[in-house]
């Protein structure tokens, strides 16, 4: 008998078109070329590195980030080392619209500060945090809820808005 302990196996749980969550996704769904996503990625690096392009600016990912895209930014993804592995959520862009749609807050000035600021360091608490998140969009995902959607959307706009907090409070520390 084959000892498979150490194998991770590729999940992947999809809600229609609208949204999809991988499990130890390695090879991102992005072309290796820049390109104009038509989808939102939320991307938490579990371990290995792998090179990143947006909007010209290059990072290696490294284990314990978190990667935000949006829909509409000029993206490649390259050189993912052996090891790397994900967990990673595309959303389409009607259902990130109605996730945003909610929070007439989000200024123009959020989405050219998202164009530089789409990678975060995750402290230890912070990725308990994020693990628990994403947990419950699993959770939600493979359920039999009837508005399962709508609860993702709400899902979604918590880490949306915490990332228009962060936002906020650098804004407002610049301007101090």
């Amino acid at each position: 008998m084959q000892n498979n302990k150490n194998k991770e196996t590729l999940e992947i749980y999809v809600l229609g078109d609208d949204f999809k969550y991988y499990e130890n996704l390695k090879y991102l769904p992005l072309t290796s070329y820049p390109s104009n996503i038509q989808s939102a990625l939320i991307v938490y690096s579990l371990r290995g590195t792998a090179k990143i392009s947006v909007h010209e600016d290059v990072h290696w990912i490294q284990p314990d980030e978190l990667i935000i895209l949006l829909p509409g930014q000029f993206v490649s993804f390259s050189e993912p080392s052996e090891d790397f592995l994900t967990v990673t959520m595309v959303i389409s862009s009607s259902m990130f619209g109605d996730a945003l749609s909610g929070v007439p807050r989000f200024s123009p000035h959020f989405f050219f500060y998202m164009r530089t600021h789409y990678w975060y360091p995750q402290t230890e608490n912070d990725t308990r945090r994020l693990m628990n998140f994403f947990g419950m969009v699993k959770d939600k995902v493979t359920s039999n809820d009837i508005y399962r959607r709508e609860l993702i959307i709400h899902l979604l706009r918590y880490l949306y808005l915490e990332l228009f907090n962060a936002y906020e409070k650098e804004a407002s520390l610049m301007t101090t």
